[in-house]
C-alpha cells in the first residue's frame, strides 16, 4: 500500500473539518430516490434525508456568504419564507414538503455561494451528472422493456403511463418529466463548470450525451423548447472556439439525436399532435389552465390558497373542466395562486433579471439560464414537487456563481 500524500492528506483533512460539500453531493444524489421513497409508503423520515444533509451543510458554512448583489440567495430566501407564511396563513400541512423544499433550495444557494470554482464541480455538477446519467439508463431499459423496470423495486405494482397516447419512462422518480428536467439541468451545470483533467472531462461528456437521451426518450415538448432555447448559446461558444462549450453542446444534441431516431414513431405522434386541433387542445389545455389560475389568483391576491392546496381549492369552489382537471403549467402562475400576486410578481422579476445577467456574461451562463425555461414556462415541476423546488435551488445557486466568478475574471483582466 502507498502512503498517502500531502495533497491527499489535505484534501481529507478539509472534508473531516467542512463536510458541507459532501452533504450537498449526498443530497443531490439521494432526492430522485427519496422522492419515490415517499410515494412506495416507505418512512417518512427517508425522505427528508437530503434535508437533514443539507441543514448538516449549512451549520458547518465556515466562511460568511457573499449576499450583497447576489440575486440567487435574494429569490431563495423569498420564496422559503412566502410559502411558509402561505402554508400558515391557509391552516394546511398539505404544502409541508413543498415549503421544506424550497428552504432546501434557499440552503444550497447560501452554501455554495462562497465556494472555489473546484468545489461546484466536485460537489454540484459531479453528483448531478451521475444522478441524471442514472436516471437515463433507466430511462432506456424502460423505453426497451415498455416495462417500470427498476422502479417497481421501489414501487412493486408500479407501471410506466400514458400520457397523450404514449407509453412514457420515468426512470425512478415520480413523473415522466423529471429526468428530462434533471437530464437539463446537468448539462447546463456542466457547461458552467470546466473540468481541467481529461478523465473528468470525458465524464462531463457521456454524462451530458446521457443527459439528451433523457430528453429524446421522454417526448417532452418543454424539454425540446429547453434545448432550442440552449442552442444559440452553444453556437455562440462555438463562434467564440470555446472547446468545451462545444463539446458538451455536441453531446447534449447528438444524445438527443440518438433517443429520438431510436424513438421516431412516438416523436411523429407527438408532431402529428402538436399540429392538429385548438390551440389549447394542441398546448394540453394550457390555455384553459391558465385563465383557471388568473381567476383563483385575482380571488386569493394577498397569500394566495396555500401551497399544496391548488387542486383542492380548484377541485372544490371553481368549475373545472373536465378535460382539464390539472393546475396551471406555469411557476408563475403557480405561485400566484398559491403564495399570492405580489410574492410571484416580485419572484419572476428576480429570477428574470438573474436569467439576463447570466445571459449576457457568456455563452456558458446563457445555455446554463436556459436549461429549466422550458418547464418554468410551460410546466409547473419546478414548483410543485420537491425534487424539482431542489432543482430550482441548485440552479439559482449556479447560475449566481457562474454569474460573479465571471465578473470577478473580467474585472481582474
Amino acid at each position: 500500500m502507498h502512503a498517502k500524500t500531502g495533497a491527499e492528506s489535505n484534501t481529507s483533512a478539509e472534508l473531516i473539518r467542512h463536510p458541507s460539500g459532501p452533504a450537498v453531493a449526498a443530497a443531490i444524489l439521494l432526492l430522485p430516490l427519496s422522492c419515490q421513497i415517499v410515494a412506495s409508503n416507505a418512512p417518512v423520515g427517508i425522505s427528508f434525508l437530503p434535508y437533514f444533509l443539507l441543514i448538516l451543510a449549512a451549520i458547518n458554512i465556515r466562511r460568511r456568504a457573499r449576499i450583497r448583489g447576489n440575486l440567487a440567495y435574494l429569490a431563495g430566501w423569498l420564496l422559503a419564507p412566502i410559502m411558509l407564511l402561505a402554508m400558515v396563513a391557509s391552516r394546511s400541512t398539505a404544502g409541508l414538503l413543498l415549503t421544506v423544499s424550497a428552504f432546501g433550495g434557499a440552503v444550497t444557494v447560501l452554501v455554495t455561494s462562497d465556494w472555489e470554482k473546484s468545489q461546484v464541480e466536485r460537489f454540484v455538477a459531479l453528483p448531478l451528472l451521475i444522478a441524471s446519467s442514472f436516471q437515463a439508463f433507466v430511462v432506456i431499459l424502460q423505453t426497451v422493456t415498455d416495462r417500470a423496470v427498476v422502479l417497481n423495486w421501489f414501487v412493486p405494482d408500479a407501471a410506466l403511463r400514458e400520457i397523450d397516447g404514449l407509453l412514457r419512462a420515468q426512470g425512478t422518480m415520480t413523473h415522466v418529466y423529471e429526468p428530462p428536467a434533471l437530464g437539463l439541468l446537468a448539462a447546463g451545470v456542466a457547461i458552467a463548470t470546466r473540468p481541467r483533467s481529461q478523465r473528468t472531462q470525458l465524464i462531463w461528456v457521456v454524462g451530458v450525451l446521457l443527459a439528451g437521451m433523457s430528453v429524446g426518450l421522454t417526448h417532452s415538448r418543454a424539454a425540446v423548447l429547453g434545448l432550442l432555447l440552449m442552442a444559440p448559446f452553444v453556437a455562440w461558444g462555438a463562434k467564440q472556439r470555446d472547446g468545451h462549450l462545444l463539446r458538451m453542446g455536441s453531446a447534449l444534441f447528438v444524445g438527443f439525436a440518438l433517443a429520438s431516431a431510436f424513438t421516431a414513431s412516438a416523436w411523429l405522434h407527438r408532431v402529428d399532435h402538436s399540429t392538429s386541433g385548438s390551440l389549447d387542445d394542441v398546448a394540453l389545455g394550457r390555455i384553459t389552465l391558465a385563465k383557471q389560475a388568473v381567476e383563483i389568483a385575482t380571488d386569493n391576491p394577498i397569500l394566495g390558497v396555500g401551497p399544496g392546496r391548488y387542486l383542492t381549492v380548484l377541485e372544490t369552489q371553481y368549475d373545472v373542466d373536465e378535460n382539464y382537471p390539472y393546475r396551471v403549467h406555469n411557476v408563475s402562475l403557480a405561485l400566484a395562486v398559491e403564495t399570492g400576486i405580489a410574492a410571484a410578481i416580485v419572484l419572476s422579476i428576480i429570477v428574470g433579471t438573474a436569467v439576463v445577467r447570466a445571459s449576457r456574461s457568456g455563452p456558458a451562463g446563457g445555455a446554463l439560464a436556459m436549461s429549466i425555461l422550458g418547464f418554468a414556462l410551460f410546466d409547473v415541476l419546478h414548483y410543485d414537487r420537491p425534487v424539482g423546488i431542489l432543482m430550482f435551488g441548485i440552479w439559482l445557486a449556479v447560475l449566481q456563481h457562474h454569474q460573479s466568478t465571471t465578473s470577478r475574471l473580467v474585472k481582474s483582466a
